[in-house]
């Protein structure tokens, strides 16, 4: 079990993306991957686990995203394209996200029989909805 979490919590290079397309087939591979443990993993199998893990998610998303954001020094001192451009890069980021949640949990719901994602989206994608409102 260790090594399913470490993979899916280790900082996943999100920022070296720059193309929407590769975040999305990163986040889309992500998402697959938490399918996978909430279907096979006893640890994960409870609401409240999952929940707690797609904070974990979301925190180390943010973490990727402001390391991003400030790589060039501070936001006042950046050339504006570049700033504008990371930032747009963020937004994109947390929309990729929740739509690749919403994608897996309309899949799960053709197949009644498993595990489906039931999850508090607010607790989930709250705090990257504040951070991309900022």
């Amino acid at each position: 079990m260790g090594s399913f979490c470490a993979n899916l919590l280790r900082p996943h290079g999100f920022a070296k993306f720059t193309g929407i397309g590769c975040v999305r087939g990163a986040v889309a591979g992500l998402m697959n991957n938490v399918k996978m443990m909430l279907t096979i993993a006893r640890y994960y199998s409870t609401r409240e686990r999952m929940t707690c893990l797609f904070r974990k998610i979301t925190n180390q998303m943010i973490t990727n995203c402001k390391h991003a954001i400030s790589s060039r020094g501070r936001l006042w001192e950046q050339p504006a394209d570049v700033l504008v451009e990371n930032l747009r890069w963020a937004l994109r980021l947390n929309d990729s996200y929740q739509e690749q949640y919403r994608l897996t949990r309309e899949k799960l719901m053709t197949q009644p029989k498993v595990k489906q994602f039931d999850f508090n989206e607010q607790e989930v994608f709250g705090k990257f909805d504040l951070f991309c409102k900022r």
